[in-house]
């Protein structure tokens, strides 16, 4: 039994406790201050930007994450 992974009991109370998830981690394509603008510059490109805030929008990778993440409807 070396060095195989085992689904025991203890196993699933541990990945309970770490709150160990396979679901994607919430993403800015996914939030609802994120929005997809095309690039001026390049044909065909898009670019993500965050509008979280008033007073500028940042540009933003799509797989990126925050603690301000609202679920788009």
């Amino acid at each position: 039994m070396g060095n195989e992974i085992v689904n025991t009991g203890l196993a699933i109370v541990l990945k309970k406790k770490m709150n160990y998830s396979t679901n994607p981690a919430p993403r800015c394509e996914k939030c609802k201050h994120s929005e997809e603008l095309e690039n001026p510059h390049v044909d065909r490109m898009w670019d993500m930007f965050c509008k979280l805030t008033p007073i500028e929008t940042l540009k933003v990778s799509g797989s990126g994450r925050c603690d301000h993440f609202e679920e788009k409807l």
